[in-house]
C-alpha cells in the first residue's frame, strides 16, 4: 500500500515545496515582486492504473457497450415498425386498387352487354354479307324447287307440298313471306324436312345429303328476303 501511494506523497511534497521556494527566492531579492507560478494539475497522473481503476474502466466500458446495444436494438425496433407501417399502407392501396379494377370490369362488361344487345336490336348494316339467296336451279323464276333425290320421298311430301305451293304464291305476288303468316309456314315445312332427312342420314349418300342441306339453307334464307325484281318482271 505504500508504494502505491508514494506518487501522491511525492506530488503533495512538490505542491508544497514550491510556494516555499518562491518565498525564499523573494526574501533574497529583496524588493522584488514575487512572479507567478503554475501549479501543477494533479488529475493527470503519470504512473500504471491500479488493479481497482482498471476494473472500474473496464467495468464502465461494458455498461457503455452494453448502452450502445440497447440503444442499437431499440433504433432497429422503430426501423421495423415503420417498415410494417409501410407494408400495411401497401397492403391497403392493393386492395383498394382490386376492388376499383373490379369495379372497372364490371362496368365494362355492362357496357359491351348493352353494347352488344343494341346492335342486335339494330337492323342489319348494309356493309353486312347478304345471306346467300337460291340460285336459278334451285328457285326458278315461277317458284319451282328443284329438289334433289334425297328430298323426293313419300315421307317429307307433304311438307314439300306446301313449302312448294308457297313459294308459287311468292312468285305470283301474292305474298312476299317477309312477316307474314306465309312465313311462319314455310320456316314450319323447312323444319319438318330437315328432321326427315337427319333421320334417314345413314340411307342417303353423302353428296346427296350436302347438296339437300344446301338447298334447304339457301330456301331457308330466301324466305326472309324481298323476292327478287326479275321474278316481277318475267309475271
Amino acid at each position: 500500500m505504500l508504494l502505491q501511494r508514494l506518487p501522491l506523497i511525492a506530488m503533495g511534497l512538490c505542491f508544497v515545496a514550491t510556494p516555499l521556494r518562491a518565498q525564499s527566492t523573494g526574501e533574497t531579492a529583496g524588493t522584488e515582486q514575487p512572479q507567478s507560478v503554475s501549479r501543477p494539475n494533479i488529475l493527470v497522473y503519470h504512473h500504471a492504473s491500479t488493479a481497482a481503476e482498471g476494473w472500474l474502466r473496464g467495468y464502465a466500458d461494458l455498461l457503455r457497450g452494453f448502452g450502445d446495444s440497447m440503444l442499437s436494438q431499440a433504433e432497429a425496433a422503430c426501423f421495423a415498425e415503420t417498415a410494417r407501417e409501410r407494408w400495411l399502407q401497401n397492403r391497403q392501396r392493393s386492395v383498394e386498387q382490386y376492388w376499383v379494377l373490379r369495379l372497372l370490369h364490371r362496368a365494362y362488361s355492362q357496357a359491351l352487354t348493352r353494347k352488344t344487345a343494341r346492335s342486335r336490336s339494330t337492323p342489319q348494316s348494309i356493309f353486312a354479307p347478304k345471306p346467300k339467296r337460291c340460285s336459278p336451279e334451285q328457285l326458278g323464276p315461277s317458284g319451282k324447287i328443284g329438289w334433289p333425290l334425297s328430298l323426293r320421298c313419300k315421307t317429307c311430301s307433304a311438307a314439300v307440298g306446301r313449302l312448294e305451293a308457297i313459294f308459287a304464291r311468292r312468285a305470283a305476288g301474292e305474298t312476299t313471306l317477309v312477316g307474314t303468316a306465309a312465313y311462319r309456314d314455310a320456316r314450319a315445312a323447312i323444319a319438318e324436312i330437315v328432321v326427315d332427312l337427319q333421320s334417314r342420314v345413314r340411307k342417303v349418300p353423302g353428296r346427296e345429303y350436302v347438296a339437300a342441306k344446301q338447298l334447304l339453307t339457301a330456301l331457308d334464307n330466301e324466305i326472309g328476303l324481298a323476292p327478287p325484281p326479275a321474278l316481277y318482271s318475267q309475271n
